[in-house]
């Protein structure tokens, strides 16, 4: 069972004692640097669609990217809400080696990663386009090869997506017949109203994914009995594929 998981915005490199691996599409990822390496400031800004002084942090990180074993581990160099929730510096060996086998995190760069690959700051999300006249989108550039490279490390065919929209859709169109994919939608309950809030949302996917790794769950039944933060699962509004966990808000 594979678990894969949107990147972060933002982040931070870190050292960690644990060997590191290289990432399975680093050619890829060297075309992909390569036209962005051309790009002036002002390049980034309209593709992208960030600030100046964003658009020069990721002029500079780009300039230092490298294809080896002396960048950061990929779980623990993302810095957003979801990373946050997992609180990654409290797991256990067993728990990381578990995750090294088991999730995967999705990424417009660097294609896919393991939770111990190599990489360094970047910032590309999956919706960037008119990257060069070869590349219009990335969903066209990575193609199924995400898909094929869940494929080849999951034994069971099948998949937990605790992925956004964004990152989900670069795998969900690939998957076969003989796959099941599970997907796993957070709602909130506040005035007897429904709804998804993408805080609440991202710290729960975060959470849901510490709880995978921490139990070394293998099968997505497991996954019903997922409790934190006030959130518990809603048999009424499940199905064989799609799990929905609620929490209740009073203010």
């Amino acid at each position: 069972m594979i678990t894969f998981i949107s990147p972060a915005k933002n982040m931070k490199p870190i050292t960690t004692p644990y060997p590191l691996s290289l990432p399975t599409f680093c050619a890829e990822a060297q075309e992909l640097l390569d036209i962005l390496k051309q790009y002036n400031d002002e390049d980034i800004m309209n593709i992208m669609k960030v600030n100046a002084k964003l658009a020069l942090q990721n002029q500079a990180r780009f300039a230092q990217i490298r294809f080896d074993g002396n960048g950061s581990a990929a779980l623990f160099s993302y810095v957003g809400l979801a990373f946050q929730a997992m609180h990654i510096e409290t797991w256990s060996d067993q728990a990381i080696q578990f995750a090294q086998d088991h999730l995967r995190i999705l990424s417009g760069f660097y294609g896919v990663n393991k939770p111990l690959d190599s990489i360094y700051p970047y910032r590309l999300e999956m919706q960037a386009k008119g990257l060069s006249q070869r590349i219009d989108n990335l969903y066209s550039y990575w193609s199924d090869a995400l898909m094929r490279e869940l494929r080849r490390d999951c034994h069971d065919g099948i998949y937990i997506n605790l992925a956004s929209k964004e990152y989900a859709q670069a795998i969900l169109p690939y998957l076969n017949h003989e796959e099941r994919c599970i997907h796993i939608d957070f709602q909130v309950i506040k005035a007897g109203k429904r709804q998804t809030l993408a805080t609440h949302a991202k710290m729960a996917r975060g959470a849901m994914s510490a709880y995978i790794m921490n139990q070394q769950m293998d099968t997505p039944e497991q996954l019903k009995s997922f409790q934190a933060n006030g959130w518990c699962y809603d048999e009424q509004h499940s199905d064989t594929n799609h799990y929905v966990f609620v929490k209740y808000l009073t203010s």
